[in-house]
């Protein structure tokens, strides 16, 4: 393990960083501002991608080294790690940071091609057994556990997760099947919503008062960004 009491804490507001970066964006209920248009075609008053955080590895870094003070804080030290595990893609980048740090392997759960989750194939699972979970965002938790499943029908015994890392946790859960989630960003999830066109929970007739924008347009971040 590095020593990671070398490096000073970050000091970086996680929140505004994301919502600096284009990854996090959220309504304030002004009327005269629009919602987010979603990839699915659904509409919220919630953005989350983080993307933009994931693929700047010297950003990363410093997230990694928050999640492992905040953990230390809360948990203390003492904890045997073999190995890092974490669903492909959008959690590769800490995971790989997290298994530098550890000085354990990192390994990744892919999709399967008629659903589900296994382990990528160039990883060989031998001996491992205690694991912690890295994700960028956890919605509900069920990636997290989909993770831990694949990896353990993959060694043909259960793996014993210690804790998971998350960028950003909007699942409302501080545990998951008794181990903990670390996060660096947490959103209540009963204030998240998300509808179709016509059934806008805020609105009295469900209609939309403005139009609702595609956040990953810069233009439109700027219009769902900018004063009213």
């Amino acid at each position: 393990m590095t020593d990671i009491e070398e490096y000073k804490p970050a000091a970086i507001d996680w929140t505004r960083e994301l919502q600096e970066l284009g990854c996090y964006w959220r309504h304030d209920g002004n009327p005269s501002r629009p919602y987010a248009l979603l990839t699915s075609g659904k509409i919220s008053n919630l953005y989350i991608d983080c993307t933009p955080l994931t693929m700047r590895a010297y950003l990363m870094q410093k997230a990694m080294i928050d999640l492992v003070k905040k953990r230390r804080r809360l948990l203390g030290d003492g904890h045997q790690i073999d190995a890092v595990i974490a669903p492909a893609l959008g959690a590769v980048s800490l995971a790989v940071l997290l298994g530098c740090h550890y000085q354990v392997p990192h390994m990744f759960v892919v999709k399967k091609e008629f659903g589900g989750k296994e382990l990528d194939r160039r990883f060989p699972i031998g001996s491992i057994r205690k694991v912690i979970v890295a994700e960028d965002v956890i919605m509900t938790g069920n990636s997290l556990l989909d993770t831990i499943a694949a990896c353990s029908h993959a060694a043909g015994r259960k793996m014993l997760p210690q804790y998971a890392y998350t960028i950003v946790n909007r699942s409302n859960h501080k545990y998951l099947n008794g181990f903990h989630i670390i996060s660096l960003v947490d959103i209540n999830a009963s204030e998240v919503q998300t509808w179709e066109d016509g059934h806008n929970p805020f609105t009295p007739d469900g209609k939309e008062r403005v139009e609702p924008l595609k956040p990953k347009d810069k233009s439109n971040w700027k219009l769902l960004t900018k004063e009213y």
